[in-house]
Order: structure tokens, then C-alpha cells, then sequence
């Protein structure tokens, strides 16, 4: 979650900055519990479900934390376990060490990827120096788990899955990455063997009912931006097409509303595609709206030497593009705190439209 408004209230209750909150579900001690996690600068939080203050005994310092283990058997489960050394100078009397925490979770790997920023951060902040994040990747158990009945569209043939910044999507087998494939030295560029450089970016998340007054209310109006760049990157050079995009595949029974934009561009040396996507209203806050952008680069004499085709060329960025998708393969939304922001007036008709049609939930009667 990154509406900053929920951040601002929830730094507030919690009396220290808050970066990333979600609805987990807690086990410890035999016992099961629904709470609000909110990832904060020095520490973690558990806020109740009707936000009214942080459970007794509910913040976990970051110090405290001796690992971090990611369950390979659950798309949903990672593993608490707490330094007793750390306790015992806290006189922490809420935990015991020897006990677990479990937390169960939909967005796994942003959580995963909020602990390990905010963990890292605070280490340096207390030792004066660099450290590396506890996590741990093993099975907890013997069967797997998996959130629903479907299983995860894996790659087509000839084809592998790209993972960048929580997202995924189909690739010839031939690419890596440009670090070389360290998945710690990701660079969002991908290289093949005939030459095809593909680069993907994502803005950061913005809230719906900013995007007119920011100049975005429409992803063309992104697209004119990255039209006016690309034809201004060389000397001569020409627009072969710019138009509406529509992504074709939902491969993760995604809830959010999507758009794009098709931008097919030559210089003097390389030919250019680009495609623009938007992926608003998705989950967990349901009012937040990202820009992504894939690139795909190829140099007519790469293009000659292995006969890559202008068409070919276009479908298989229109095929990365149609497959790009959140890792998760469950979604849900927190209904609680976006109804108080229906009851508040604050979108636009069009949006009310769309919670309406979508979601079911309108303003509720007075």
C-alpha cells in the first residue's frame, strides 16, 4: 500500500513513520489473529482491524528480528523468529524467542521487499554499518500450499519468466539480464544473442484522483511525453506508429483496469518499440493507478543479420507486454478503508462509477 494519506494516519497511531501497511494474518502460540502490519522506519506494527490503537505488546524493533524465513511451500507464508538475546535487554516479556511468528499474507514478496529495505536501513542507522537481511528460503513444509484451486500460467515455450519489482512477464529464453543474472544486480535491461536490448520501468504508484491535476488523467498523455523523447534521440528520425494498446492477457485473474499506449519509432540506426501501460484501481487500496513502460531497441544491422522482421519485431514486444502481470495470484482488498474514503466525496463521478461496477460499493446511506 502507498497512499500517503493511510501512511500519514497510521504514522500518527503508531507514533513512528510508517511506510507500507498490510492485512495479514498472524499465528503465534497456537493462536490466529487478523491484524493490520505496518512496516515502520524502526520497527514493526500491529494495529487492530478498526484502527483504534497498536495491540498491547504489538511492536517488533527491528533488532529484535533474527531472521526473516521465507516458506518455499506457501505462496503466502513467512516465518518471525526473534533474537532472545535482544528480549532479555528489552525486557520484552510480550514474546519468547523459542516461538515463531507466522504471518500469512496475499502480497508475500512486497512485504518481503519492505522488510528487508526498512531492516537494512535501521541496521546501518544502529551499527554504523552495512548488514545483510536475515532471510532464510526453505520448505516448512512438505506439501505445498498454494492460495487457490488454479495453478500459476507458467512460461510458453521457448519462453522464460521475468521477475522485476514484484512484476513478471514472458521473454524469449535467450535474454538475461545485463548484470549478468544476479537477481541482486537487477538492472530492468535485458540482452539476446541477436542484438534486441528490451528495458522496462515503472513509476511510482499515484492516487486516481491526482492524476488530472498531475496532467495524467489519460495514458496518452504519458505516451506524448515518450513520443516527443524518442523522436528527438537522433537526427532524422520517424513515427511509424502511435496509437491506442490493449493488453490481451490476464494471466493472474487481476481486478485492476489496465490501458496502454503503442509507440513504433525509427532512427537513423536502430528501430523502436514501446509500449505504455497503466494498471489502475489494484488491490490492496484500490485507488492507486502506476505507469509502466516496456522498450524494445534493435539496430537495422542486428536486424538484417538475423532477419527479424518489422512484424515479428512488433509481436513479440506486444506478447512481453500482454503477459506482464503481479506475481501474486491472489488479490483482495481493503474494504474497510476504502469505504470510509467513498463515504468521504472525495473521487470523481467516473470513479464512483467504477467501485460501483467492479467492486460492488457505493457511499453509504447517512
Amino acid at each position: 500500500m502507498a497512499d500517503q494519506a493511510v501512511l500519514l494516519a497510521l504514522s500518527s497511531l503508531c507514533g513512528s513513520s510508517v511506510r507500507y501497511v498490510d492485512l495479514v494474518l498472524l499465528s503465534y502460540m497456537s493462536r490466529q489473529k487478523k491484524v493490520y502490519l505496518a512496516v515502520g522506519a524502526q520497527a514493526l506494527f500491529l494495529v487492530r482491524r478498526d484502527w483504534t490503537r497498536v495491540l498491547t505488546g504489538g511492536e517488533i524493533l527491528y533488532g529484535m528480528i533474527k531472521s526473516v524465513v521465507d516458506d518455499e511451500a506457501s505462496e503466502m507464508d513467512l516465518v518471525l523468529s526473534l533474537d532472545a538475546e535482544e528480549l532479555a535487554r528489552k525486557q520484552n516479556k510480550v514474546w519468547i524467542a523459542t516461538e515463531p511468528i507466522t504471518v500469512t499474507t496475499i502480497n508475500k514478496a512486497l512485504l518481503l521487499q519492505w522488510l528487508e529495505v526498512t531492516w537494512c536501513a535501521d541496521f546501518m542507522l544502529r551499527k554504523g554499518r552495512l548488514g545483510v537481511f536475515p532471510k532464510i528460503v526453505e520448505k516448512l513444509s512438505e506439501e505445498e500450499q498454494h492460495t487457490n484451486q488454479f495453478p500459476a500460467v507458467r512460461p510458453f515455450i521457448n519462453t522464460q519468466q521475468v521477475v522485476y519489482d514484484s512484476y513478471g512477464f514472458f521473454l524469449h529464453h535467450e535474454f538475461e539480464d545485463r548484470s549478468g543474472g544476479a537477481e541482486t544486480l537487477q538492472t530492468g535491461t535485458y540482452l539476446d544473442g541477436r542484438g534486441v536490448e528490451v528495458s522496462i520501468s515503472f513509476d511510482p504508484p499515484v492516487n486516481v484522483q491526482h492524476l488530472e491535476e498531475l496532467g495524467r488523467d489519460n495514458v496518452r498523455h504519458v505516451a506524448v511525453a515518450w513520443r516527443k523523447a524518442l523522436l528527438e534521440s537522433d537526427f532524422q528520425t520517424q513515427l511509424m506508429r502511435s496509437q491506442p494498446y490493449i493488453k490481451k492477457m490476464n494471466l493472474c485473474d487481476d481486478p485492476a483496469s489496465w490501458s496502454g499506449w503503442e509507440l513504433w519509432v525509427r532512427t537513423e540506426t536502430h528501430t523502436i518499440v514501446c509500449i505504455i501501460l497503466r494498471r489502475s484501481y489494484f488491490p490492496p487500496m484500490m485507488d492507486l493507478s502506476q505507469d509502466m513502460t516496456l522498450l524494445f531497441r534493435i539496430s537495422y544491422e542486428d536486424q538484417k543479420a538475423y532477419n527479424v522482421r518489422d512484424l515479428d519485431f512488433l509481436k513479440e514486444a506486444e506478447f512481453a507486454a500482454d503477459s506482464l502481470a503481479p506475481l501474486t495470484q491472489t488479490h483482495s482488498w481493503l474494504r474497510e478503508i476504502l469505504q470510509a474514503k467513498l463515504d468521504a466525496l472525495i473521487y470523481q463521478p467516473d470513479q464512483y462509477q467504477w467501485f460501483a461496477l467492479h467492486l460492488k460499493m457505493h457511499v453509504s446511506a447517512a
